[in-house]
């Protein structure tokens, strides 16, 4: 079965899918951690078109492809969702030394708070508008695609 990937775009990361036209059930595959994913629907490619493989392949001869994958899911999730935790708790533990702080270390633990604060806001803005276009994204292949 072949999905056409018209409407499609990386969101800003060399992803699996940007430079495809369409993928083709029959020439293309997919691993996860060494299994092969059965791609049936285009639900079924979606975990993969916004991801990085950890490798791929293009044999120009044959027309075939196949990409090994860690994971499943986004670019922005793997490279900004760890981090959005570990700054989170970060936060929560200045926030317990700026209680116990002399007043002369406050204004220094406070400024570190409203930079990790900022920086962690920023960090759910990219992840929240790459979500809404791959959402969009989506819904049109669904349409090109007589789904």
């Amino acid at each position: 079965m072949k999905f056409t990937l018209k409407g499609y775009s990386d969101l800003g990361k060399c992803a699996y899918a940007t430079l495809m036209d369409e993928f083709d059930t029959d020439k293309n595959e997919i691993f996860v951690m060494g299994k092969k994913v059965e791609i049936k629907t285009l639900e079924d490619l979606f975990p993969f078109l916004w991801n990085i493989p950890g490798i791929a392949y293009h044999d120009n001869v044959k027309h075939t492809s196949s990409a090994r994958f860690g994971s499943r899911g986004t670019w922005w999730e793997h490279r900004y969702g760890e981090s959005i935790k570990e700054h989170e708790a970060e936060l929560v533990k200045l926030e317990k030394r700026l209680s116990k702080a002399a007043d002369s270390r406050k204004p220094k633990i406070q400024a570190r708070i409203k930079d990790l604060e900022e920086h962690v806001a920023a960090l759910k803005r990219i992840v929240k508008s790459n979500n809404d276009k791959m959402e969009e994204q989506k819904e049109f292949m669904r349409h090109g695609n007589g789904n």
